[in-house]
């Protein structure tokens, strides 16, 4: 996770980003950058709970109370 651009997990694991516009795209890798540059190391479940959310897959009040229960990682 050296790239906080996503340059390396962009590559480790491309295809949850399949489908994808660019603009839900370019939010999914400004959020993990962001966090990335705070000393997150995402998973590839990290990757897809964020596209979930950006996607209206699940809401963000989901999301954040499954990161708190350690369900997101």
């Amino acid at each position: 996770m050296r790239n906080p651009d996503g340059s390396t997990w962009l590559h480790r694991w491309p295809d949850p980003f399949d489908g994808l516009s660019a603009e839900q795209r370019r939010i999914v890798i400004t959020a993990v950058a962001d966090n990335v540059l705070e000393g997150w190391r995402p998973s590839r479940a990290d990757i897809q709970a964020l596209i979930d959310v950006v996607c209206g897959n699940t809401t963000t009040e989901d999301y954040i109370n499954a990161v708190r229960t350690g369900g997101a990682a």
